[in-house]
């Protein structure tokens, strides 16, 4: 099944760093690989120690817009939410190379939490669909205050949980989020996102069609071709 499912080098390197750990059970027909440390159980907000990457957890009850902190010892600090997106291989390369989400989604979602973990997942379990074929949930962290905007300016309730859009048909903060992401990367000297679930399906194989097949192919290539299968957009 391994060779069938063979992983892509950012899933491999993952796993063999330890950043990733197979859970795949015994009878699946894709591989599955999970991060370590896994998805937080809760929704505690990150304490940021701005400038030198230090960060601890702690539940925040604050509503306020300003996010900015003092530690007792009179360092900067930063308030920040962690979010969900699943995302396929075409948009997850990008990222990968840029360090920020391509304008290439209509909707671009991203889910706040725990509960935005569990909702991402379902794109790759099966139970939600979309044309994009997800194949990866990816943890942002980023400011509290940029999700706080983000929310005000287009939020909608979807089984169970508050997704907010990015893209050009929903909210349009994808610029204001790809500059978070490069903010909390610089202040943390390091990156502002890491791969928390990964289902990698089995490659497809090429087969060739018997004779009879291939005659009688030809035959319907005049009546298909006028037919035309419309796929949404994700």
């Amino acid at each position: 099944m391994k060779k069938r499912c063979a992983l892509l080098p950012h899933e491999r390197q993952l796993l063999e760093s330890g950043h990733l750990r197979e859970v795949t059970h015994s009878n699946a027909t894709s591989r599955w690989l999970e991060a370590v440390p896994p998805v937080a159980a809760d929704d505690a907000d990150i304490t940021l120690a701005v400038g030198d990457g230090a960060t601890s957890t702690a539940t925040s009850t604050s509503s306020s817009d300003d996010d900015g902190r003092e530690s007792p010892d009179g360092s900067a600090q930063q308030r920040m939410t962690r979010v969900y997106r699943p995302m396929g291989d075409a948009e997850l390369q990008s990222l990968l190379a840029h360090g920020a989400l391509p304008d290439t989604q209509p909707y671009q979602t991203i889910v706040e939490g725990r509960a935005g973990f569990e909702y991402a997942s379902r794109y790759l379990r099966g139970t939600k669909k979309v044309d994009s074929q997800p194949s990866t949930v990816v943890e942002f962290t980023v400011p509290t205050s940029v999700i706080q905007r983000l929310f005000a300016m287009q939020h909608k309730a979807e089984d169970g949980v508050c997704s907010m859009g990015l893209g050009h048909k929903a909210g349009r903060g994808l610029e204001l989020f790809n500059a978070a992401l490069r903010d909390a990367a610089a202040a943390t000297s390091g990156s502002s996102y890491r791969i928390v679930l990964v289902k990698r399906r089995p490659r497809e194989r090429a087969t060739d069609a018997p004779a009879a097949a291939r005659g009688s192919a030809r035959s319907k290539v005049s009546s298909s071709s006028s037919t035309r299968t419309k796929v949404s957009k994700p």
